[in-house]
């Protein structure tokens, strides 16, 4: 079986889907909901992923008058992420440029 290495973006602290424990080096633990779903899909899936957290960390909106998506949404438009994992509400302007599942 093949795995593939996927970037996987996240917003930090949405209990109980995400919560991040810090070290004292600043490496971060995720825990909660989707992380475990997200380690159920690997071993069904057969990926190798990398968590992170986009740096705005938020869900993802069109920034002020620029027509660029912020957040997740923007993350996985400009392929810094290859998926996202968030609660993340469904609305027309995201389903217009990401697919939602």
């Amino acid at each position: 079986k093949q795995w593939y290495q996927r970037r996987v973006a996240i917003t930090a602290g949405s209990p109980p889907f995400v919560m991040v424990d810090r070290t004292l080096s600043g490496n971060a633990q995720y825990k909660g909901f989707l992380p475990d779903m997200l380690k159920k899909l690997q071993s069904k899936l057969h990926f190798d992923y990398e968590l992170y957290e986009v740096a705005d960390n938020s869900w993802g909106a069109i920034k002020n008058g620029t027509g660029e998506w912020g957040g997740l949404i923007g993350d996985v438009i400009l392929g810094r992420a290859h998926f996202a994992l968030a609660d993340l509400a469904v609305t027309s302007a995201r389903d217009e440029v990401v697919r939602l599942v």
